[in-house]
């Protein structure tokens, strides 16, 4: 049984019985961090129980079904870390970019992945209100990284050329990705292969006139 937290070792509570703490909070809490760990299909209610100290009942209580639970896990993260990106400061559009990078850093050092990530890798394993929280999650994001690209394309920061929509999306999946190989064991955070990415892309400045 995954056990997350140590006060998950406490007394079950019984739902019947109102104990005062945020129990739907912490049970999409936890489910998130499980997600995050082992993915949707590697754990139960009876993990979940476990981990918070409450019984299955309970759950069932809050979330009658499974993909009920992980479409409230997903519809939070998505809203959280939609704010972060919101409010990453004005600025050149390789800094922007390393600010947004540097939000996957936070899972990489738990050694979590993005439980959007996680979804899509169980595409068949969640119902459609989940898959549509996935989809409209990586819709946003590419969208927020092809303008920022197209920014830097437009004020001579990044290369002529540059295809925004394909490098917004390749930005997104560069993150993503590395999460996926720092659990297969390779050790580099996502911000530095954003960075050196953008490295390559950076406008240079034009090169002198000596006739």
């Amino acid at each position: 049984m995954v056990r997350l937290y140590p006060d998950g070792q406490g007394a079950l509570l019984d739902m019947a019985q109102p104990s005062g703490r945020p129990i739907k909070e912490e049970l999409i809490t936890v489910a998130q961090r499980l997600i995050q760990d082992v993915g949707v299909s590697d754990f139960s209610y009876a993990d979940l129980a476990g981990a918070v100290g409450v019984t299955k009942a309970s759950i069932h209580h809050h979330f009658a079904r499974k993909d009920d639970l992980v479409s409230e896990v997903l519809a939070r993260y998505c809203d959280r870390f939609n704010s972060e990106v919101d409010a990453i400061s004005p600025g050149a559009a390789t800094d922007r970019i390393g600010a947004y990078a540097k939000l996957f850093n936070v899972s990489l050092s738990e050694g979590l992945m993005c439980p959007c990530g996680t979804v899509a890798m169980e595409w068949s394993a969640v119902g459609e209100r989940s898959q549509r929280s996935v989809e409209k999650f990586f819709a946003t994001q590419v969208a927020w990284l092809t303008a920022v690209v197209q920014d830097g394309v437009d004020s001579g920061e990044l290369a002529r050329g540059v295809d925004s929509s394909l490098l917004g999306a390749g930005i997104l999946a560069a993150l993503e990705g590395t999460l996926l190989l720092n659990r297969a064991g390779t050790t580099v955070e996502p911000s530095v292969i954003v960075g050196g990415l953008m490295a390559a892309l950076v406008r240079g400045p034009a090169p002198a006139d000596h006739r």
